[in-house]
């Protein structure tokens, strides 16, 4: 999982605690294409659900992970 080091966490401006996927040094805008803005969850936080129902987008996680057996990288 090399490639997934090469992305960040960032959160929807669209809504708090909708998290994304970026590419290392771009926050705003997330590898699925939603506009994304800086936070403080780092990458191994990803997934995790406390009490404020934090979600995730499953299609930055997916995308992520074809780029990396692929080494497609986009975005």
């Amino acid at each position: 999982m090399d490639k997934i080091k090469q992305y960040h966490v960032t959160e929807s401006v669209n809504g708090n605690w909708s998290y994304h996927l970026s590419k290392l040094g771009v926050s705003s805008i997330s590898i699925c294409g939603a506009n994304t803005m800086m936070c403080s969850l780092r990458i191994s936080q990803w997934g995790y659900r406390g009490h404020l129902n934090e979600k995730y987008c499953e299609k930055c996680w997916d995308l992520a992970h074809v780029n990396e057996v692929s080494g497609n990288i986009d975005r």
